[in-house]
């Protein structure tokens, strides 16, 4: 009963807006790299005995960061080892660098930090792509004055033949919910060019270079509404257990929701894959693949962001929506197009 309490009372420090699926014990990384499973806290003994004597602040830390969800207000963790970091941690010094595509120009940054409130000024750089003769789901992410990064898929000659041409982007799009105007702070722009990666295609039914620029029709003029949002840094490799944040809209919903995931080792997630037939499917190393309980999110359309906070507080993408499960509850990983992977590329094909 008195673990219990103590349980009970630590859960305040863990942070988690979504719930898990029932079947939690899925495959998980410790942020000491074990290969582990996620599970109750009351049942992951390497914490329940470091619960028992006194909890450092590196042990809160490691344990927060070890969070897998949370089941009927129950922790669930990734349960390895250790209850604390087998070796000392730094800060990535690229951190503290901006990496806007555009000089001097401030990327990243959310006026009003409110994670999960919905409102437009919430991850500024999310993009809706509209076609000329239905409303096929497709988005993107604000980079530059007068550039959208987005996934290949979206603005293909099938997609173009299929739904339409990409007629405009739309900018600064708040939430819709609950009856409340969601074209006030709007800004639709027109499409000047596309260029879709030249390697772009499938391999074993799954898309690779899946990635492409668009180029607007004229400048944007930043405001609270419309931002860009930072790339990486050449040397700077995401790392597998951080935590990223899927932006985007549901399929179905008006709604721009957001989500905490975790990022998964590629060979962890090829194996997920497998598991749920997709035997076929290829994660590559131009791949980031990134998993968590989130509930709409998780039926996120293609060409979407998945972003993370930096340690100056401010947000890089590190990926772009490319292939994932199609139902929520799914312990499948979705994949991304590694940003990263492809800088030289972005710079080499945006024109000021």
């Amino acid at each position: 009963m008195v673990q219990q309490y103590i349980i009970a009372g630590f859960a305040l420090f863990f942070v988690f807006v979504c719930c898990v699926h029932a079947d939690y014990r899925i495959d998980c990384i410790s942020p000491n790299k074990e290969n582990t499973k996620c599970e109750s806290i009351y049942k992951c003994k390497t914490f329940t005995d470091a619960l028992k004597g006194t909890v450092t602040q590196s042990q809160k830390d490691f344990m927060k960061e070890s969070l897998c969800g949370y089941y009927d207000n129950i922790p669930i963790v990734c349960c390895g080892t250790k209850s604390d970091y087998t070796s000392k941690r730094t800060r990535r010094s690229t951190e503290s660098k901006t990496n806007s595509v555009i000089a001097d120009t401030q990327c990243g940054v959310l006026v009003n930090d409110h994670l999960t409130s919905g409102q437009p000024q919430d991850y500024p750089w999310a993009v809706k792509l509209i076609y000329n003769q239905t409303l096929h789901r497709c988005e993107g992410t604000l980079i530059h004055k007068r550039y959208i990064l987005t996934s290949a898929q979206c603005v293909n000659k099938f997609i173009a033949n299929y739904h339409g041409k990409l007629a405009k982007a739309t900018l600064g799009l708040s939430s819709c919910s609950e009856g409340k105007s969601c074209v006030k702070s709007a800004l639709d722009v027109g499409i000047e060019s596309v260029t879709i990666h030249k390697d772009y295609g499938t391999l074993r039914g799954a898309p690779h270079d899946n990635i492409a620029l668009i180029r607007l029709d004229q400048d944007i003029s930043f405001n609270e509404n419309i931002l860009p949002v930072c790339l990486p840094q050449q040397e700077e490799e995401p790392e597998v257990g951080d935590k990223v944040i899927a932006v985007g809209w549901y399929k179905r919903s008006s709604t721009k929701l957001n989500a905490e995931l975790t990022i998964v080792d590629n060979k962890v997630c090829q194996e997920h894959y497998k598991k749920a037939n997709y035997d076929q499917t290829v994660v590559t190393e131009r791949n980031i693949c990134a998993a968590g309980y989130a509930s709409k999110i998780c039926a996120g359309v293609s060409g979407s962001s998945l972003v993370r906070l930096t340690a100056k507080n401010t947000y890089v993408l590190e990926g772009i929506r490319s292939f994932g499960p199609v139902k929520c509850g799914d312990t499948v990983p979705t994949v991304y197009t590694k940003v990263q992977q492809y800088l030289q590329w972005i710079h080499d094909n945006i024109k000021n």
